[in-house]
């Protein structure tokens, strides 16, 4: 492999990234209802749509108002023609002032392909709700109708769905400033320039000692280095967090060990100091950054430790937490944390997406009750034809050919400040892999 390719290659990883922002405004239902209407499927419990001026209004002076009747699922659905390729995420402001219930989102692409993404749960209160189109958390036809593959053909969204589930009664919510975005983060509230910022071991786990470092920061010059057993180990920060708007927190770990294991953040909330667990990530040796998501399930004692519904009071976050679970090892294991940050979804300037066709041909959600014997066959998207030699993916593998393919990467942070004899010698070094 050429020196030249070798440098190429690193420096495309390296300027490589997601660009954050929300620089399209699907709907702020300033002009009216932007084409939402109930689903006519008679087994909808939607009832009406209407436009507000006094409840759930979150951009502009308007929310869209959704009236749902007693039944099994209530669907809302609105036309669009919208390229949603360079975002990661479809963001909205749901106000649900009674009773909480479960609801999920569903966007139709391509040749009106069916997308549906997992419930989430929508307590009372103003939140906003971010779901991102490109996680393994969708239910598709390609996927053979199971939440494990994202959103496809995102160059071409023809429809948005909203879809509750079981309303007991007669229910109104709101929604406003639909959205698609990429992530933004805001500025990091640890990042440890000033020493500890209050942070703290848990004495009833493994850990075992924390202290600022000079290594491995990856926002300003200092990261907080934390040392611990094997087994469950917990580290912790006070801090005042509102997250109602807000609702991913992200942090970046160097795991400086050859064991591995997994990782969970606790956030702490409201007046009692409720302990809420989100599911855990695995730990990969080396840098890393972690994202976890407040409107997923996370578990808690009074949900009987069961991942089941989102972090509750998320405007009154009192503390975070860091919870290792590590593999067996001979000695201590030690770790940097830096740059704890949350993710915001700001109001983008109205865009308007281009209009719908004028005669969309109806989309095909999943059937009422998803097949249970033998779902239909995965229809994968309509990709061009691979030219030879060219990777491709088959399910969590990446392919050349008909052969698995597997590949190593290294982070050659180093090279813009090292000498040319060093450059050299490291790009020599990749030529012979």
């Amino acid at each position: 492999m050429p020196k030249i390719w070798a440098l190429a290659f690193f420096f495309s990883l390296f300027l490589s990234g997601v660009h954050g922002g929300c620089a399209s405004l699907y709907s702020s239902f300033e002009a009216g209802t932007a084409g939402w209407v109930p689903q006519s499927n008679p087994t909808t419990a939607a009832s009406s749509v209407s436009t507000s001026t006094t409840a759930g209004v979150t951009d502009g002076s308007q929310s869209l108002q959704l009236n749902i009747n007693a039944g099994s699922q209530a669907n809302f659905q609105a036309d669009i023609s919208v390229d949603a390729t360079q975002y990661t995420h479809l963001v909205l402001d749901l106000t649900w002032p009674s009773t909480g219930l479960y609801f999920a989102v569903a966007v139709s692409t391509g040749n009106w392909k069916w997308h549906e993404s997992s419930k989430k749960w929508a307590g009372t209160g103003t939140l906003t709700v971010p779901f991102d189109l490109t996680a393994n958390t969708w239910k598709s036809e390609a996927s053979g109708w199971e939440y494990n593959g994202p959103v496809y053909s995102r160059n071409d969204v023809k429809q948005i769905s909203l879809l509750f589930f079981n309303p007991s009664g007669s229910l109104t919510g709101y929604v406003d400033n639909i959205r698609f975005c990429s992530l933004s983060y805001n500025t990091a509230f640890f990042s440890f320039e000033s020493g500890l910022q209050g942070w703290e071991k848990d004495n009833t786990t493994s850990a075992i000692s924390l202290q600022q470092s000079s290594n491995y920061p990856t926002e300003g010059t200092y990261s907080l280095k934390v040392a611990m057993n094997q087994d469950k180990s917990i580290f912790q920060g006070a801090v005042t967090l509102d997250a109602s708007r807000a609702p991913i927190i992200s942090f970046d770990m160097n795991w400086r060990n050859s064991t591995t294991g997994v990782v969970a953040l606790a956030v702490s909330t409201g007046s009692n100091w409720d302990w809420m667990e989100s599911k855990s990530q695995i730990i990969i040796q080396g840098a890393n950054t972690y994202v976890f998501d407040l409107t997923d399930s996370w578990k808690a004692a009074e949900w009987g430790w069961n991942y089941q519904y989102p972090v509750k009071n998320r405007g009154d976050i009192k503390r975070v937490s860091v919870v290792f679970n590590a593999s067996a090892s001979t000695g201590q294991l030690v770790a940097n944390l830096d740059n704890f940050r949350q993710v915001n979804f700001p109001s983008a300037n109205p865009t308007p997406p281009n209009p719908p066709p004028a005669n969309p041909p109806p989309a095909n959600p999943p059937p009422a009750n998803p097949p249970t014997a033998t779902p239909p066959p995965p229809t994968p998207p309509n990709n061009p034809p691979v030219p030879a030699g060219f990777i491709t993916r088959n399910g969590t593998h990446f392919k050349l050919g008909s052969c698995a393919f597997y590949y190593v990467g290294t982070n050659m942070y180093h090279l813009h400040y090292s000498s040319d004899q060093v450059i050299n010698n490291s790009l020599d070094a990749v030529v012979t892999m």
